[in-house]
Formats: structure tokens, C-alpha cells, sequence
């Protein structure tokens, strides 16, 4: 027997809800899906249960190979085209963007069965006004990561080498990446059929284009 469209009202009230959040995604509009994307960005950075809060961060490493790990996003503005993340300046991460900007990150909703990628450019900040607001911001658990003593990655002879705190406050290390996003890539998997689409920073905003899925 054939499936019903995906718009029939008959089967609505059926639907699971993460079925209706995927009906609820534009498919047909470049601009609704672009503006859909910066929404849920927002709504990643503000809510720690949202699919969009922990995407993956990609960066080019010194030897050259990509190195990816989950971060937390903290702050999206979507004018400025910007993304906030968290780190502490003693990370290799921060390192590698020092040495290079350019980075990538790939979120995933599952329930929406929805893939957004992003390309930008990346900048370690150590004493900008953000930095400070971000700082404040934190709980004293969340102060507590930059206190521990030891450099983030180096080897250790015990788990428990890394338990103790330094005296400082923490904020010494504390690091904000600010990335500006240059390009973004929407995936949505849906029974009707598979939308794919890329948006790239043109003089008049973002330009978009279908590509295939």
C-alpha cells in the first residue's frame, strides 16, 4: 500500500512529534530556510536541551590533519553572523585557531532528522569586552574547568593528576572563539524527498542555491 503525503490531514493527529517538527521545517523557500537556520542556532545557544546546543568543532591541525571535538555553543548573533564558544586558551583548539582561523562545525537534530554545516573564520579573543561578559556569565562549577593546574591534552600519569585547582580565579585562561560565519549548508531528510541547499555571504546578504541531496 502506498504512504499518504506527508500533508495529508487525516494522518495529523497521528504523527509524532518529532514527525510534526519535520513537517514544520521549510522545504521550497531558500529564504525561509536560511532565516529557519539562524533560528535554531539562537535557539541552540539559549536552550541546553536543544539538538544545535553541542555541534562538532573542526580545525586544522599542525600536522595538518582536520581535528574535530564537541563544543557548547554560548552565543549566536545572527547580524553579526557570529558564534560563541567557550575554551580555555591552553587548549590545543585554541592553539590551532591562532595558528589558522579557518574552521568548520556540523550540527545534527535528530528528532528534525536535520544537518547544518558552517564554514568561518575563527578568532581566539583573551580580553575583549565579550570575553569578560562571557566570564561573568559563568556558574562557579563552570569557573572551576580553569582552575585545573594542568595544561588541557598533556599526558598524565594518573587520572587524578588533573583533579586538583590552581589558587587563581581562572579567568587567566579562560578564552572566548569567535567565529564569523562565511557559508552554511542546510541537509533535511524528509519522505517527500530529500532538501538540500548551500547559502554563501554575497554584498547583498546571504545567496542561496539548491544543490543535490
Amino acid at each position: 500500500m502506498a504512504c499518504p503525503p506527508e500533508s495529508d490531514p487525516k494522518t495529523e493527529a497521528s504523527r509524532s512529534p518529532a514527525a510534526k517538527e519535520r513537517l514544520a521545517l521549510p522545504h521550497d523557500d531558500l529564504d525561509a530556510i536560511a532565516s529557519a537556520a539562524w533560528a535554531r542556532l539562537v535557539r541552540g545557544a539559549s536552550d541546553k536541551r536543544a539538538a544545535f546546543n553541542r555541534p562538532q568543532l573542526a580545525t586544522l591541525g599542525a600536522q595538518g590533519w582536520p581535528e574535530q571535538r564537541t563544543v557548547v555553543l554560548r552565543r549566536v548573533d545572527p547580524a553579526e553572523r557570529r558564534l560563541v564558544i567557550h575554551t580555555d586558551r591552553r587548549s590545543t583548539k585554541s592553539g590551532e585557531i591562532d595558528a589558522d582561523g579557518r574552521v568548520s562545525l556540523l550540527f545534527w537534530d535528530p528528532r528534525a532528522l536535520l544537518q547544518l554545516r558552517l564554514w568561518g573564520q575563527a578568532r581566539l579573543l583573551t580580553s575583549d569586552a565579550i570575553v569578560e561578559e562571557e566570564w561573568t556569565r559563568l556558574s562557579e562549577l563552570s569557573r572551576g574547568i580553569y582552575r585545573v593546574p594542568i595544561n588541557p591534552g598533556r599526558p598524565i600519569t594518573s587520572p587524578k593528576d588533573g583533579d586538583g585547582q590552581i589558587a587563581e580565579s581562572g579567568r587567566e585562561v579562560f578564552a572566548v572563539i569567535s567565529v564569523t560565519v562565511m557559508r552554511f549548508e542546510w541537509l533535511h531528510l524528509r519522505k517527500g524527498g530529500h532538501r538540500r541547499a548551500r547559502f554563501d555571504l554575497s554584498a547583498a546578504g546571504w545567496e542561496g542555491r539548491w544543490l543535490a541531496p
